[in-house]
C-alpha cells in the first residue's frame, strides 16, 4: 500500500517538460493551477492545445488567464484554426502574468497536451511565398494535407496517432519527438528519430505510430526547393504497419531530450506493441536504438518469418544505450515492451530502415458478386 501511495504521489507531481524556447504540459500538470513564469512569455507566447473528445468537458474548465487579456479555455484554444493549421491563443508581448486555472471539482483532469511556444522562436509562422520559410503546426486527428513545399512541420496530439509522409522528389529528413524549435537546437540535445538525405530511394518516406504528443520534421525546403511533401495522420495505435517506409517505435511519452521529463497520460498503457507485416514481401531491415531499459524489461523484437527473437536492453550509464541489429529476409516483425513498475524513467526508441524488397508472389485480389 505504501508503494502504491508513493507511486500515485510521483505520478501526480508536476513534471513540466521545458525546452529552450517552449514548454510542454500534460494532464497531471493541471491538478493545480499552472503559472507560466514571468520571464518566459515576456516576448509574447503562443499557447496550443490538443484536446480529445473524451476530455472536452474537463478542458472547458481549464482557463487561461493573461493579464489585461480576455480569458479563454483550453478547449476553445484547441478548436481554433488558421487555415489547415492549428490556431493558438496569443499572449501579448510584455505580459508577465499568465496562469492556467483548473475550475474542475477537486482538480480533476483528463488527457490533454498544451504546448507554449515563445513568439520570438526562430522560423515561427508560415509564409508559403518565401523560399524555405514555411513552418506548419498541425493537429493529427483526420490530417490529410495536399503536397506542398514545407520546410518544418510539427504535428500535435494528446492521443497516440498514426502518421505517414509522402514526398515528391529528393528530400532531407530530420525528425524529433518534440516541437520544431528543437530540430536544429544545440541547447535541447534531443535524439533524432531520423536524420537522412534521400535522393529518390524507394524508402524515403515515413510511417509510424507516434506515442508522444509532438513530432516534428525538417525537410530543408531551401536546398530541395522543388520537392513537395504530403502528410496524413489519424488517431489510434493499433494499426499494423508495412515495410514501405522508414519507421520507428518508442515508449509512451518519449522525447529523447537530455534531462527532460517524459510526457504522461492516463491514456498510455504500460505495455507497448508495434506490428509490421507485408503480404508476399520480404525485406532486409536495419535497426538502431536509443535504450534506457534493464535486462528484466527488454525491448523485444520478434521476427516471425525466421522464428527469431531479439531482446534489447541498455543504458547510457554503461555505454550500452545505442545498439544496432540487422534482420534479413523478413516479412513480419513485432516490437514489444513493458515498462518497469513504478519506474517512469525507463524508455526506448527503435528506428527501422527497410531495404531490398523481395516480391514473393502477387498481391491478393478481391472479387465481388452481384
Amino acid at each position: 500500500l505504501r508503494l502504491l501511495l508513493l507511486a500515485l504521489l510521483l505520478q501526480n507531481a508536476v513534471a513540466l517538460i521545458e525546452f529552450y524556447q517552449s514548454k510542454l504540459y500534460d494532464e497531471y500538470d493541471f491538478t493545480k493551477d499552472v503559472i507560466i513564469d514571468n520571464i518566459f512569455c515576456d516576448p509574447g507566447c503562443r499557447i496550443y492545445a490538443s484536446v480529445p473528445a473524451s476530455s472536452v468537458e474537463i478542458a472547458k474548465k481549464l482557463i487561461v488567464q493573461a493579464d489585461h487579456q480576455n480569458e479563454t479555455s483550453l478547449y476553445d484554444i484547441s478548436t481554433m484554426t488558421d487555415g489547415i493549421q492549428k490556431g493558438y491563443f496569443e499572449v501579448e508581448r510584455g505580459n508577465q502574468l499568465v496562469t492556467i486555472v483548473n475550475g474542475n471539482d477537486e482538480g480533476v483532469t483528463a488527457p490533454i497536451a498544451v504546448w507554449v511556444l515563445r513568439s520570438d522562436t526562430s522560423d515561427i509562422g508560415c509564409n508559403p511565398g518565401a523560399i524555405g520559410a514555411c513552418t506548419m503546426i498541425l493537429e493529427a486527428a483526420q490530417l490529410n494535407t495536399a503536397p506542398s513545399q514545407i520546410d518544418k512541420v510539427t504535428v500535435m496530439s494528446a492521443l497516440p496517432f498514426y502518421i505517414k509522409t509522402t514526398t515528391e522528389g529528393p528530400m532531407m529528413t530530420i525528425s524529433k519527438l518534440a516541437g520544431f524549435d528543437v530540430l536544429q537546437s544545440v541547447d535541447d540535445n534531443c535524439a533524432s528519430v531520423f536524420e537522412e538525405i534521400i535522393d529518390g530511394d524507394a524508402f524515403a518516406d515515413v510511417q509510424a505510430i507516434v506515442n508522444s504528443p509532438l513530432i516534428s520534421f525538417y525537410f530543408n525546403n531551401i536546398d530541395f526547393l522543388d520537392t513537395k511533401v504530403a502528410i496524413s495522420a489519424s488517431l489510434g495505435n493499433d494499426k499494423t504497419l508495412d515495410f514501405s517506409r522508414l519507421s520507428f517505435a518508442s515508449s509512451p511519452g518519449f522525447n529523447g531530450c537530455d534531462g527532460k521529463n517524459r510526457f504522461r497520460s492516463s491514456h498510455y498503457d504500460d505495455k507497448s506493441v508495434f506490428k509490421y507485416s507485408k503480404y508476399n514481401r520480404q525485406y532486409d531491415v536495419d535497426i538502431t536504438s536509443v535504450l534506457n531499459t534493464d535486462a528484466q524489461h527488454p525491448v523485444t523484437i520478434e521476427d516471425s518469418t525466421n522464428d527469431k527473437t531479439y531482446p534489447l536492453s541498455g543504458s547510457a550509464a554503461d555505454g550500452t544505450d545505442s545498439q544496432s541489429l540487422q534482420i534479413a529476409n523478413t516479412g513480419e516483425i513485432e516490437i514489444s515492451w513493458t515498462r518497469k513498475e513504478h519506474n517512469p524513467d525507463q524508455s526506448f526508441l527503435i528506428r527501422l530502415t527497410p531495404s531490398n524488397e523481395q516480391i514473393l508472389g502477387p498481391d491478393p485480389t478481391t472479387t465481388t458478386t452481384t
